[in-house]
């Protein structure tokens, strides 16, 4: 479940993945996924509150049907 909306994020969301992949498997903080992916740290916060929000409704949906 998890790695489908991991995939429906990526297909609707590309660098949204890679932020997933820096701050939730790598363990970097806001500021470093920042910098590797060379955006701002304002960027970083505001899209990994939008994935959050995204791959919960894309759960829970999934749960739903």
């Amino acid at each position: 479940m998890v790695e489908e909306a991991l995939a429906k994020l990526e297909a609707a969301h590309p660098r949204a993945r890679e932020i997933v992949n820096l701050r939730y498997f790598t363990g970097l903080s806001n500021q470093e996924t920042a910098e590797a992916l060379g955006i701002s740290l304002t960027t970083v916060e505001r899209e990994w509150r939008f994935i959050r929000t995204y791959l919960q409704d894309v759960i829970e949906r999934g749960s739903a049907e």
